[in-house]
């Protein structure tokens, strides 16, 4: 969901409209995850000219069902900053990774349950145990694998696709 919008005398004192627009991209949210798309790595590039936004996304996964409402999103973002800019959208077919995801990012993922999926057992990001039982093969959303905790009985998610680095747990 947009927040931003530009206020009824013009410019936020000191920003640029194209300031107010990286503002406003930046805080597009995935609409599976509680992250910005900035931070999930999915939001690659933006420029902005006198009639219209250009932006450059990645999606985690090439037939990922929330693509249309991401667009949806990234469009209103830029419609609260000016609604007479025409917003172009690619889509580039490379490949997402979790090294695409910020450091903030991970550590959001960390926060909301999200488990690193990788070749060894995933780490409870409560508890530091790896003593983590699947629950399915997906969960709420394709890109989630459901797990419970056996030490402190939290649930939690697996992003599939993406292995957040391993934190340790105090």
């Amino acid at each position: 969901m947009i927040t931003t919008s530009l206020p009824r005398g013009g410019l936020e004192d000191g920003m640029t409209k194209t300031e107010l627009i990286h503002q406003a991209l930046n805080r597009v949210e995935d609409p599976e995850i509680a992250i910005t798309l900035r931070d999930l790595g999915v939001l690659r590039d933006v420029e902005v000219s006198a009639t219209c936004v250009d932006v450059r996304l990645v999606p985690t996964r090439v037939a990922c069902p929330g693509r249309a409402l991401m667009a949806r999103r990234v469009r209103e973002a830029v419609e609260s900053v000016d609604s007479a800019l025409e917003t172009r959208l690619t889509w580039d077919h490379e490949s997402w990774g979790s090294s695409d995801i910020t450091p903030h990012g991970c550590s959001v993922l960390q926060e909301q349950g999200f488990v690193p999926e990788s070749s060894a057992d995933p780490v409870c990001p409560y508890c530091g145990s790896t003593n983590l039982r699947p629950e399915g093969s997906f969960g709420g959303s394709l890109c989630k694998r459901p797990f419970t905790c056996r030490n402190c009985g939290s649930t939690v998610d697996l992003l599939a696709g993406a292995s957040l680095p391993i934190v340790s747990v105090s």
